[in-house]
């Protein structure tokens, strides 16, 4: 991967030992980095198609009333 840009990015630490990247401007999240050094970047951040897929909905007990999740993919009320 590669960032176009870093100049308004911010970075929040977590009191866990994980970090949060975002955008100071809009405050968008950017990426997540797990204590035990996973990371994961949010979709909405990488232009083009990826060949990535969904595997599943979470959290859709909190759902709004206006989505319908009715794609077949396993469903979990929690994470």
């Amino acid at each position: 991967m590669v960032w176009q840009s870093q100049g308004d990015m911010g970075i929040h630490e977590t009191s866990g030992h994980a970090a949060r990247g975002f955008c100071r401007t809009c405050g968008s999240r950017l990426w997540f980095r797990a204590a035990d050094g996973s990371f994961s970047v949010e979709a909405g951040c990488i232009d083009g198609p990826t060949g990535g897929w969904l595997a599943g909905h979470i959290f859709v007990a909190d759902k709004g009333d206006y989505y319908d999740l009715n794609d077949g993919l396993p469903q979990s009320q929690g994470q």
